[in-house]
């Protein structure tokens, strides 16, 4: 385990790789080892001067060491380690080293002369610069040697630190020049004092050596490279301290062997970017291969979702039709029933049978206002009311939703309870929970509402709740999360449409308010709805005046595309004491304006075929005829809202006569108050 951390510490490797890497290194280290010693005798032949070989050799090793030193920064600054730190340390220390070489070694820029520094700089320098790089790459491997530990960057740090100080040594040297040193060269030998520099070097990079070869620990190719390195170190120190002098051959083997020792390591890591960017190359095509198949695989999905949702949306709107077809037919039951009685009934019967037929239409009206506010196609109209007057004036319409063996229990108080709702809403809300509790209790049972204050800590105005309870069935546990679901229910197909508690969950959550439920199996259920109370007292209607009185004599034209419905409103309106004409679209009713300007109202359905609707009629007439009143007509237009917006009254379908009476009492007074 030691040993696969210390190779994981200098970048790691596979074993047969490493093997052959360092037997490979063994061969060319012992033919330049060979090769060195051959050359050894031979080293103090002098040969030409050549300043530009320094210039050369020193540039290019400049160069390759700063990016040898870049490239390891990049290789393993995601698993940083002391050897790193070391090594990209000991390579920039050596690349500024040259760099300063360059600058103190005569004719290598200028002509025979340095740029600045002493006379005894450039040998020092070079000592120095050989001295410091081998002392580093030892460190190197001592660090190595020890297992990784959290103190890595400490001791990179404190490499920084002393390479740092030999380059500040040898800064201060080359400027400053420091005429008191020694001379390197006495008599065309080494002196004592020059040499304790490349002693020291060769006794450094033997031990570097040693350790690389030796220890079992370091057996990495960045461990064994940097052996190497340190021997042909040693071999260039020693070849040319024994040579002696300046352009002596073993001064120019000292530099050869210099651009070979520094491209050493920058063959190592550009090898390594090579197969690093291979393994990145293949990782990259096994992703896009991945992220194709995905992306495959997330069409499929939505493929499959989509067909999934749509056959949601295809049952539910099955569930829905059904539902709705279920209610109508029953209905239209009572209604034509009641009608085809009405033909051969007794005159004492007629009002009984009439008023079971309103009723069942005035129940189809409801459902189809339900399934409007439902959709959003019909904006609900919030006024202020108190819901103990409410709920005590719907016991009728409530005993019409239950059953004659399911008793009513109104519980209201005389404090008025005021909230700011639209009054439809409530009571269909109120309805739809009747018939579910009437669905839950098929052999009879109590129907309880309750109308309570519930008081705000925060000193608001606090709660108004109105607690809805059944003796039924109750509700079970797992659909307690999704009875407000539209399309949600438990009901036989066709005897439900699912939008029942749906509706009353949006009432009371569009007000501002919440709704929670307290059932058990076998004990009923509770529905609690609690909506914001407000400081405001509900608006008195003012007393009715007679109606045919008012519009006596007038004259109104119905503009209406359908013949049915014309025929309906014509009738209407004639019982109303108005005479009637009609027209079937807009730029009919217009030109017959023209040609007889005088009538008292105008009746018109607000979506009509044609280039006029109902709408633009309305626009025209105030441009031109300002005092001439007008009601629209509508069951459902996406065009309601505008005419709301522009100022235009409107009478929703379908209508009675009563809704009739007051949509065009409120116009003439509205008419009347202008006109004051």
């Amino acid at each position: 385990m030691r040993k696969l951390e210390a190779r994981k510490a200098v970048g790691g490797g596979d074993a047969s790789g490493g093997g052959r890497s360092r037997r490979g290194l063994l061969l060319a280290c012992g033919g330049f080892l060979l090769f060195s010693l051959i050359l050894l005798p031979f080293s103090g032949l002098q040969l030409p001067a050549a300043p530009a070989a320094v210039t050369i050799s020193s540039s290019v090793s400049v160069i390759t060491e700063a990016l040898t030193c870049f490239l390891a920064a990049v290789q393993y600054r995601r698993r940083p380690s002391g050897v790193m730190w070391i090594v990209v340390t000991s390579y920039f220390f050596a690349s500024l080293m040259g760099v300063l070489h360059l600058l103190v070694f005569p004719g290598a820029i200028l002509p025979d002369r340095p740029v600045f520094g002493g006379t005894q700089s450039t040998g020092w320098l070079w000592q120095g610069w050989r001295l410091g790089f081998c002392a580093m790459m030892l460190a190197a491997l001592l660090e190595a040697r020890k297992p990784p530990s959290a103190a890595t960057l400490p001791r990179g740090v404190a490499s920084a630190l002393g390479a740092g100080g030999l380059l500040a040594a040898a800064v201060a040297m080359v400027t400053l020049g420091i005429p008191g040193m020694p001379p390197e060269i006495v008599n065309g030998h080494w002196s004592v004092w020059a040499l304790i520099a490349p002693v020291a070097t060769l006794a450094i990079a033997a031990a570097v050596v040693g350790l690389a070869l030796v220890d079992r620990r370091l057996n990495d190719p960045l461990t064994d490279w940097i052996g190497a390195v340190a021997l042909m170190l040693a071999l260039e120190v020693g070849v040319s301290a024994f040579g002696g002098s300046r352009y002596a051959l073993g001064w120019y083997y000292a530099r050869v062997s210099f651009l070979i020792w520094t491209a050493l390591l920058l063959c190592l890591f550009l090898w390594r970017f090579v197969k690093l960017y291979d393994v990145a190359q293949g990782a990259l095509e096994g992703a896009e291969r991945q992220t194709r198949a995905l992306e495959a695989e997330i069409l499929r999905r939505e493929a499959v979702e989509h067909d999934l949702l749509q056959a949601q949306k295809m049952e539910a709107l099955g569930q829905l039709t059904a539902g709705i077809a279920h209610d109508f037919n029953n209905m239209l039951m009572v209604v034509m029933g009641n009608l085809h009685l009405i033909r051969r009934a007794k005159p004492e019967k007629l009002p009984r049978l009439v008023d079971n037929a309103l009723t069942a239409a005035e129940q189809g009206r409801a459902l189809t206002q339900q399934l409007q506010a439902f959709s959003r196609m019909k904006a609900a109209a919030a006024e202020v009311l108190d819901l103990n007057v409410e709920i005590a004036g719907m016991r009728q319409m409530l005993a019409q939703s239950l059953r004659g063996d399911i008793r009513i229990d109104l519980q209201v108080g005389d404090t008025a309870l005021c909230v700011e709702v639209d009054r439809g809403r409530l009571q269909a809300a109120l309805i739809n929970l009747a018939t579910n509790a009437r669905d839950a209790m098929p052999k009879g049972g109590a129907f309880t509402v309750r109308a309570a204050y519930e008081a705000d800590p925060q000193g608001g105005p606090g709660l108004a709740v109105v607690s809805v309870s059944d003796t039924g069935a109750g509700i079970a546990p797992e659909h307690l999360n999704r009875v407000f679901e539209p399309f949600f229910t438990t009901k036989e197909v066709g005897k439900g449409t699912g939008l029942g508690l749906a509706q009353v969950y949006g009432f009371v959550t569009q007000g501002g308010g919440r709704i929670d439920i307290d059932s058990a199996l076998g004990h009923g259920a509770t529905f609690i709805l609690k909506l914001p109370r407000v400081d405001k007292a509900p608006r008195t209607a003012p007393p009715a005046a007679p109606r045919k009185a008012q519009v006596a004599r007038a004259r109104a034209l119905l503009v209406e595309d359908s013949d049915d419905v014309a025929e309906v409103t014509r009738l209407l309106l004639e019982d109303l004491g108005f005479e009637v004409e009609h027209r079937a679209g807009g730029l009919e009713a217009l030109e017959r304006l023209d040609r007889r300007p005088r009538f008292d109202l105008v009746v018109s359905d607000l979506i009509m075929p044609g280039p006029v609707d109902g709408l633009e009629l309305a626009r025209t007439l105030r441009r031109t005829r300002p005092e001439l009143p007008v009601l629209l007509v509508t069951g459902y237009s996406e065009k309601a809202g505008e005419a709301a917006a522009e100022g235009f009254p409107l009478l929703r379908k379908p209508y009675d006569a009563p809704g009739l009476a007051d949509a065009i009492e409120a116009l003439m007074a509205r008419r009347e108050d202008a006109m004051a």
